[in-house]
């Protein structure tokens, strides 16, 4: 009787051992919904613009989220301008979450690099394109997940006059 108890443990503790973590996890837990929801613009002026971008993070599980890191890319005209990683966020158990990430674009140290937006500028555009490029990670011990989120839209771009264009040009010279 002890042998078949002790056999029928180890076959047990056999088929937990070759099942994966993750997909024992995810059977029980669903994966949170992530939607973009808007673009905040807060600050426009010749030196900067400074935006927030909100994320709606909709957990359906009955346990919250801690370890949930947040990388994040900015592209203009398709050019690479900010990057950051690992930003950190709680997420609520049975809750919609909004996520923040304030982004803050300085146009005088982007323009040694960026001639589109320059010439954008220069030429009296009144936006330019923008994406961004957002992956939440979910990175607890026995739960490890990915959920990408893209969003492109136009960002509108500050006026200039004489003294600014003057300003522009001294930049390059």
């Amino acid at each position: 009787m002890k042998l078949k108890k002790t056999i029928i443990i180890l076959i047990t503790l056999l088929l937990i051992s070759s099942c994966s973590f993750d997909k024992l996890f995810m059977s029980v837990l669903e994966k949170p919904k992530i939607t973009f929801d808007t673009v905040n613009i807060k600050n426009v002026t010749f030196e900067k613009t400074e935006l927030d971008f909100i994320y709606i993070v909709e957990n359906p599980n009955k346990v919250g989220l801690d370890y949930v890191f947040m990388d994040y890319e900015v592209f203009l005209k398709d050019r690479s301008i900010l990057k950051s990683t690992n930003m950190k966020y709680t997420i609520k158990a049975n809750a919609e979450t909004k996520v923040k990430v304030p982004i803050e674009i300085n146009f005088v140290d982007f323009f040694h690099s960026i001639k589109n937006l320059t010439n954008a500028i220069i030429d009296g555009e009144k936006t330019i394109d923008y994406r961004m490029e957002t992956k939440f990670r979910v990175n607890m011990k026995l739960l490890k997940f990915n959920i990408p989120v893209v969003k492109e839209g136009e960002l509108p771009l500050p006026k200039i006059d004489k003294n600014s264009l003057d300003n522009i040009m001294n930049i390059f010279n």
